[in-house]
């Protein structure tokens, strides 16, 4: 199978758990950002480049299901993702035990972007009393799936990993 096929599933069926069974499994009344954080992990494992294409597919896919000015998700986790993929690439090796962490900060980063964008566009309701609670425990809650989320990458990538095609390295200069 094709990776550009691997990786448009993990990003749809992310897209989907988000929507109908992430959307319930809150913890303190707040809920996962799997999509974010699959755009971050795509970043790490394929790259800054792959990363910020995954990462604007998936937040526009999200992007068409929320009630939030329409290219918002897409703008911010394009950034993340890129972002994340720079973080990896000045890390020999990106093991379960790096990724918890990079996709833990990079989630809270994205969310914290994603409000202030937001606040600039005028919705106003984007920043409340819970804000920094909300960072934390989905901080948190993607860190640990960012371990499961990696191996999914991987898996997804391996085709072009096994044809020779390698992400582009530190600072977009290829390897």
């Amino acid at each position: 199978m094709n990776a550009y096929i691997r990786v448009a599933l993990v990003i749809l069926t992310g897209v989907l758990m988000q929507l109908s069974l992430f959307n319930d499994l809150r913890i303190a009344d707040v809920a996962p950002e799997l999509v974010l954080a699959i755009a971050i992990v795509a970043g790490m494992t394929g790259g800054s480049e792959r990363g910020a294409v995954v990462g604007f597919v998936a937040g526009l896919l999200l992007d068409l299901f929320l009630a939030t000015p329409f290219g918002l998700s897409a703008l911010t986790y394009s950034i993340v993702a890129y972002l994340a993929g720079m973080v990896a690439n000045a890390v020999i090796d990106a093991n379960w035990l790096v990724s918890a962490p990079v996709v833990a900060v990079g989630s809270v980063g994205g969310l914290g972007l994603y409000v202030l964008f937001g606040e600039l566009l005028g919705q106003e309701h984007f920043y409340t009393d819970r804000f920094w609670w909300i960072l934390l425990v989905a901080g948190l809650y993607n860190g640990v799936l960012g371990g499961l989320i990696t191996r999914v990458l991987r898996w997804a990538w391996q085709p072009l990993q096994q044809a020779g095609v390698r992400p582009t390295a530190r600072f977009g200069m290829l390897n």
